[in-house]
């Protein structure tokens, strides 16, 4: 069953806020069913606006709370709309706990949560949509297996004579290695919310990285260089090896024109001069289109590294690694048609032999002999 879903906020300048639009919008290209006050209203005539709003939050299943400074501010008040719904919720939010998700885009949650709400979890849009999803369907963060009944033991190492059985500690083997070094790269490149963060470099036509995203990814670029591999299965070094250099290039090219927007680093529009000269602009407008699809390219590069990586660990160490999670995919749009559009890049046979990616210059050839890439 699709659940209603309503989203409710506080307008601004009398007018909706369109950060909340443009989220109404993507929940609903994702298979939503969302809704929101200025499509309720368009429905019907003559609506009394506090009935529509009482309404929608008592026969909706879920009940999404975009907290702002304006949101806050009348809250307080109990002013207006926001006012008469904020009475209610903090009436019903203790009998139906699961219904009420409160986010906001605002970093901080000081300026923007009502006093009655102090203590709440809040999700930061700012960081994807993947959690909101999460508490849209009820579902944990981590999905972790249930306790194997085979419980595994040490290994003993069988001596003679008077000497006592001593556990084996020879060094870790490869699998051991490997293990490790799994949980690790995982971890720094965020494997879990790949889809989360590589969304705001595929999205809206100017790449941006989380700084703490990107921090994370330097450190993961200079383990991945310092790794001792074990002489063992060639094939998953070569393509923790092979990710490492698209990586590598990712964070060189997206860095030579990033600038700095709080919490984030954001593609700079350097086709924006001071004074105006039209050939000059409309040489660096196309140098700055030709480095969007740059640095997009290596994204989806970067995700046919993960599953080439994925697909190498349960060839040789774990043969049902991420089976329920499945493959790593991304999101990017807006298209011409103002859809977001779902695809999980993934190299061909031919291309998996040794180490797919061969270097910058020659990716921007290959490239257009991947599954899917962006035009420049």
């Amino acid at each position: 069953m699709n659940e209603k879903i309503f989203i409710s906020y506080a307008w601004i300048n009398d007018e909706p806020d369109n950060n909340v639009l443009g989220l109404v919008a993507t929940l609903r290209n994702y298979g939503y069913n969302v809704e929101c006050d200025v499509m309720v209203s368009a429905q019907e005539t003559a609506i009394h606006f506090t009935e529509m709003m009482a309404s929608s939050l008592q026969k909706s299943d879920k009940v999404i709370i975009v907290l702002s400074e304006e949101y806050a501010k009348k809250a307080n008040m109990f002013k207006g709309g926001v006012g008469t719904e904020y009475r209610y919720i903090i009436r019903d939010i203790e009998s139906n706990k699961q219904k009420y998700i409160f986010v906001t885009f605002n970093s901080d949650r000081n300026k923007v949560t009502p006093d009655f709400l102090q203590g709440r979890e809040i999700l930061f849009l700012d960081e994807g949509i993947n959690n909101l999803l999460l508490k849209l369907n009820e579902m944990p963060a981590y999905d972790l297996p249930s306790v194997n009944s085979n419980k595994t033991l040490p290994v003993a190492k069988i001596v003679s004579g008077i000497n006592l059985n001593l556990v084996q500690d020879e060094g870790k083997q490869s699998n051991e290695i490997y293990l490790d070094y799994i949980a690790k790269w995982s971890k720094l490149c965020d494997l879990d919310n790949w889809n989360g963060w590589s969304s705001f470099v595929l999205g809206g036509g100017q790449p941006r990285i989380l700084k703490k995203t990107y921090d994370d990814l330097l450190i993961l670029q200079e383990w991945l260089y310092s790794r001792i591999y074990p002489t063992d299965y060639q094939e998953l070094k070569n393509a923790f090896e092979n990710f490492r250099r698209i990586l590598s290039d990712f964070l060189k090219v997206f860095s030579a024109h990033m600038e700095e927007l709080g919490n984030m680093w954001i593609t700079e529009k350097f086709y924006h001069i001071r004074v105006w000269d039209e050939v000059r602009y409309h040489a660096l407008l196309e140098q700055f289109e030709s480095h969007v699809a740059l640095v997009q390219n290596l994204m989806l590069e970067l995700t046919r590294a993960c599953n080439f990586i994925c697909d190498k660990v349960r060839e040789y160490i774990l043969n049902k690694y991420r089976i329920n999670e499945g493959v790593v995919y991304v999101t990017y749009g807006p298209c011409d048609d103002l859809a977001y559009r779902i695809v999980k890049p993934e190299y061909n046979e031919d291309e998996k032999k040794g180490c797919p990616y061969k270097g910058l210059e020659n990716f921007k050839e290959d490239v257009k002999k991947r599954d899917i890439y962006f035009n420049e």
